[in-house]
């Protein structure tokens, strides 16, 4: 299944609220919203994706996912080519679990990859490459950070910035390019 060309405020391709819906195999592609969440807006959700493709959408916060109190669940999932000010492929107010997941080429003016705020992500064997904005993980107020053979590489001008000092990373047998700052 394909869902595109959608437009809204928030959530041009998928509106979830207070919901836990599982979506497999499906393509979220071309949407637009004015505030948050191009492909995904999630809020006081817990979706689970599997198998799912998330690109070329755009929002203000949230290119391709925008997530708030959810605790998303994402398995073999590719976000690219999306933008946004904040959060090119995933803004972040969540505890998301990654899984087997591709966030590239995204673009934002904060966190091209993953944009996080009091937040608690897990990601393993996660590629976070080639995504533009200040940086390609952009970790502000109390964050605590899992990140397991991982790859965080080539994402202008460095990897991974922290914001505050209430921050915790905690990195296993991955590889980032230039390390945290």
């Amino acid at each position: 299944m394909t869902i595109q060309n959608g437009i809204n405020g928030d959530g041009g391709g998928i509106y979830c609220s207070n919901s836990n819906p599982t979506l497999s195999n499906v393509t979220i592609s071309k949407n637009s919203a004015y505030r948050y969440g191009g492909g995904i807006y999630c809020s006081n959700s817990n979706p689970t994706l599997s198998n799912v493709t998330i690109s070329n959408n755009s929002a203000d916060a949230g290119g391709g996912i925008y997530c708030y109190s959810s605790n998303p669940t994402l398995s073999n999932v590719t976000i690219s080519n999306n933008s946004a000010n904040y959060g090119g492929g995933i803004y972040c107010n969540s505890n998301p679990t990654l899984s087997n997941v591709t966030i590239s080429n995204n673009s934002a003016n904060y966190g091209g990859g993953i944009y996080c705020c009091y937040s608690y992500p897990t990601l393993s064997n996660v590629t976070i490459a080639n995504n533009s904005a200040n940086y390609g993980l952009y970790f502000c107020a109390r964050t605590n950070c899992i990140i397991s053979n991982s790859i965080i590489w080539y994402n202008n001008p460095q990897s991974i910035y922290l914001v505050y000092s209430d921050i915790e990373i905690h990195i296993n047998h991955s590889n980032i390019e230039n390390g945290l700052k």
